[in-house]
């Protein structure tokens, strides 16, 4: 039999894993330590029988996805604790048998993991944008047949992107390119079994997290990156810190465009924070804010204060909910960022809080330093 990746979720793992604590509010931040974990695995047949040695288990510890609503606000759901496993089952074997810190934790049948191929072959690489460009955001396949297909849409994205400020001035924008990523896949469940059946909530919508993880992590390690879904409803999900890419399908609903969540995951890949409150978070603070965060209500005391459009009256600038809204224009201090109601942000709408919005005068000024000559 060929060696193959297995993969398990869900509450199960959670309760393999029950000293386990979830990895923290921010996706793109460090995982918050948990508690340690040594976690084995071998293939015993029906009969209890051990067919293989003890081989290491890879633990991805539970964290929250970020997904587009249908107003163009993000969402987040939790992610369940996963384990993954590279390694060619015998014949005979019926079971993988599960240890934590050397003890017995549990057999799962076989027939039950997810699986897929151990290692994916050289893909066909395309640079889309500037050849010389600083910064090359990766960008792969998923359900596609047709490579041609496949190089129009990154296409569309790289156009798109470079109509947005701060990209749509040449000296950036030529700094930003796509590697777009292409493996022909079924055309149903991709590579990372990503079938339409997997949506939930009408919008979100991934595969098997740790399946891409592992599949993909040759040309990406633990970059920011962007799985492509050949799919006709409009879905996606947030990336993860370590490698775990952000996914989007190629339809768009009406009035809004799939381009933006792949626009967000660059801003991301460049140093930017969500800009939104999620209650389902609440993570304590991280020692180091990004530069579009202040954990000050006064404008004076944010790291923007120098492009500051408004007075410490009132502080902050604006409450959580503020009618009727400020436009970008208006640079401050906003209540509510990085998913907490006692952080700040600089505007009222930027893309890193809402798809349906530009970057904000902060973000825009980041971008400019990062990517500019």
């Amino acid at each position: 039999m060929p060696e193959k990746v297995y993969s398990l979720s869900g509450d199960k793992v959670a309760e393999i894993l029950g000293a386990m604590r979830p990895a923290g509010v921010d996706p793109h931040a460090p995982a918050a330590p948990a508690l340690p974990r040594l976690v084995s695995g071998r293939f015993v047949n029906s009969r209890g029988e051990m067919e293989t040695e003890e081989f290491p288990v890879a633990v991805a510890a539970p964290s929250f996805a970020e997904y587009p609503d249908s107003d163009g606000h993000f969402s987040s759901v939790a992610v369940p604790p996963a384990l993954s496993l590279r390694a060619q089952a015998p014949p005979a074997a019926a079971m993988l048998e599960i240890r934590v810190d050397g003890l017995l934790a549990t057999q799962v049948p076989i027939a039950t993991l997810s699986s897929g191929v151990s290692h994916l072959p050289p893909p066909s690489i395309h640079r889309i944008g500037n050849a010389t460009a600083s910064h090359i955001f990766p960008v792969f396949s998923e359900r596609f047949t047709d490579e041609t297909r496949f190089l129009d849409f990154v296409n569309q994205l790289h156009t798109w992107s470079l109509g947005q400020e701060p990209f749509n001035d040449a000296g950036i924008g030529s700094n930003l390119a796509f590697d777009a990523h292409y493996w022909p896949s079924d055309p149903v469940r991709g590579l990372f079994n990503t079938p339409d059946t997997n949506l939930i909530d009408k919008r979100l919508l991934y595969g098997d997290l740790v399946l891409a993880r592992t599949l993909l992590e040759p040309w990406i390690g633990d970059k920011v990156s962007l799985i492509l879904i050949d799919s006709n409803v409009r879905g996606g999900a947030g990336g993860q810190k370590g490698g775990y890419s952000a996914w989007t399908s190629v339809k768009a609903a009406p009035g809004e465009h799939w381009e933006a969540i792949g626009l967000h995951e660059v801003g991301h890949g460049l140093g930017l924070a969500d800009e939104y409150v999620d209650d389902k978070r609440g993570a304590s603070r991280p020692a180091e804010l990004e530069p579009n965060i202040s954990d000050n209500p006064l404008p004076s005391g944010a790291p923007w204060q120098a492009i500051n459009t408004v007075e410490d009256v009132p502080a902050p600038t604006a409450p959580i909910v503020h009618h009727p809204p400020l436009g970008k224009e208006v640079v401050g201090t906003f209540q509510g960022a990085r998913y907490r109601t006692d952080l700040y942000r600089p505007s009222e709408t930027c893309l890193m809080k809402e798809t349906g919005a530009s970057f904000c005068r902060v973000c825009v000024k980041h971008i400019r330093e990062t990517l500019g000559p």
